[in-house]
């Protein structure tokens, strides 16, 4: 799947969104021009902690565009 385009950053999916529980993602500062989403693995999560179970995997990278 070819990345995809917002204003400042192109999204370049690593897995596949449903594969993550939905109460886990965040957003994280990798460098100065990268992002990444991660998040929980579906079945991981311990909703009593608020925490993943596993740690946590990149679901996508976003990288700042050149100007």
């Amino acid at each position: 799947m070819p990345p995809s385009k917002t204003s400042r950053y192109i999204h370049k999916k690593i897995n596949d969104k449903s594969k993550f529980d939905p109460r886990s993602f965040r957003v994280i500062t990798l460098n100065d021009t990268t992002k990444a989403t991660i998040g929980c693995p579906l079945g991981k999560w311990s909703p009593s902690k608020n925490k993943c179970k596993v740690g946590t995997r990149i679901q996508k990278k976003m990288i700042l565009k050149k100007k």
